[in-house]
This record gives C-alpha cells, sequence and structure tokens, in this order.
C-alpha cells in the first residue's frame, strides 16, 4: 500500500508528478523509496516544497543541495535518501516569538503574514515551472533574488 497521493500532469510536454506524503512530516523520507521505484525517476529530478523558520514570512528560495537544516521532514528525506542533493523551495514562515512554542508556531495558520507567504507560494510554483525548462541555478537565478517588500 502506497503511503503518499500521486497526480501527474503535463506543462509544456514535460510531466510533472505531485505527491503528497501520507505519513507524519518528520517521517517524509519514508517515502522515497517507493516513490521513486514507483515513477522511475531519479532523485536528482525531486523537488522537496517546505517551511523554513529561518526566513521571513513570503521570502523563499531554491537549493539544490544542504542540509536538513533542523527541518525534520528534510533530516527524514536525507536519512532514508542517504543523500543531500536534491532539490528543494524554501518557503519562509519566520520564527515565533520567543514565548511561543515552535511546534504550535508551525501547526498554527498564519495570521497577518499569510497574504506573503501566498505570494510565496505563488513565486514557488512559477519557480517550479521554470525548472521544467531553464537549468536550476538560473531558476535560483531570478528566484531567489531579494523580493521587494
Amino acid at each position: 500500500m502506497r503511503k503518499y497521493l500521486i497526480a501527474k500532469g503535463n506543462f509544456r510536454g514535460s510531466e510533472i508528478v505531485l505527491v503528497k506524503p501520507l505519513t507524519y512530516m518528520n517521517n517524509s523520507g519514508v517515502i522515497v523509496g517507493q516513490l521513486l521505484n514507483d515513477t522511475g525517476y531519479d532523485i536528482s529530478q525531486m523537488l522537496v516544497v517546505c517551511d523554513q523558520l529561518d526566513l521571513p514570512p513570503g521570502v523563499c528560495r531554491l537549493r539544490t543541495k544542504g542540509s536538513s537544516g533542523g527541518h525534520n521532514g528534510l533530516a527524514s528525506i536525507i536519512e532514508y535518501s542517504g543523500t543531500t542533493v536534491f532539490k528543494r523551495i524554501y518557503i519562509g514562515i519566520g520564527r515565533p516569538e520567543k514565548r511561543q512554542d515552535i511546534v504550535g508556531y508551525v501547526l498554527t495558520t498564519p495570521g497577518e503574514e499569510m497574504e506573503e507567504i501566498k505570494r510565496c507560494v505563488e513565486r514557488s510554483a512559477d519557480a517550479i515551472l521554470m525548472l521544467l525548462y531553464d537549468s536550476p541555478q538560473r531558476v535560483m537565478n531570478v528566484f531567489n533574488k531579494k523580493q521587494k517588500e
């Protein structure tokens, strides 16, 4: 039984496969082996989209490799795949105020920063489509530029 939902589509002649793990976020890596086997893709073709506490709300970044940076979902993917070399888009959510619990913060619906996060999600979708026909370096040059406030 698959531990993920999958949808396939096409954009400008390129196949797009969207995957939603049915595991807890901290166990996202559990599905990687089965997913790659089922689709026939290589991990170098995978793109993970995740939140990032260390980026202000609405700031997004594309990276082609790196550590988990303390993100448990990425740590799980790294553990199960055995590599840190896969693309990821970070969507900034900022850090909670000093007294607020981090887990509670990331599980709560954003407040006033919601509009900034929505814009970041839209920019991320554009970056994902651009990755289908352009190099990751070119996409990073465009996408990772400082965004206007």
